[in-house]
């Protein structure tokens, strides 16, 4: 095989590896929009019950809900069952002391997820390196 040939079947390669993960990455993208989940644990801690907090997942890398105080949001990537979100921004409203902490807890927690999965009983799991979750249903 001539140095030509090999070097053409080398970039076709990578070419269709690249559309395959592409498509993967679609695939999990469109796992996650298009519903709104309903955030239900935080690092172990089950969400106030006098509260209600959201994450919804828009198609073009935005995400974004309601903590237990104030609304917040957070550009994110995906690749494959990695996603990584930047550091999530909200409004300012004060709120009860408790719910403060837990919306302080789920912002921190936000920015560390590295990876995610949606179980076949629709649960959304998002997992840290540390192995904390934040735990969503739809």
């Amino acid at each position: 095989m001539s140095r030509q040939s090999a070097c053409l079947i080398t970039a076709l390669a990578g070419c269709l590896l690249s559309a395959c993960t592409n498509a993967a990455d679609d695939a999990a993208a469109d796992a996650l929009t298009g519903a709104e989940w309903r955030i239900t644990e935080i690092a172990g801690q089950s969400v106030l019950e006098s509260s209600t907090a959201t994450l919804r997942f828009d198609s073009d890398g935005r995400a974004g809900g309601r903590g237990p105080c104030n609304t917040y949001g957070a550009g994110y990537q995906i690749s494959g069952a990695r996603i990584t979100f930047e550091a999530p921004f909200s409004t300012t409203m004060a709120c009860d002391p408790a719910l403060m902490e837990q919306e302080r807890a789920l912002f921190d927690l936000l920015s560390q997820i590295r990876s995610f999965g949606i179980g076949d009983d629709g649960v959304l799991v998002l997992t840290a390196e540390d192995g904390r979750t934040i735990i969503g249903h739809r």
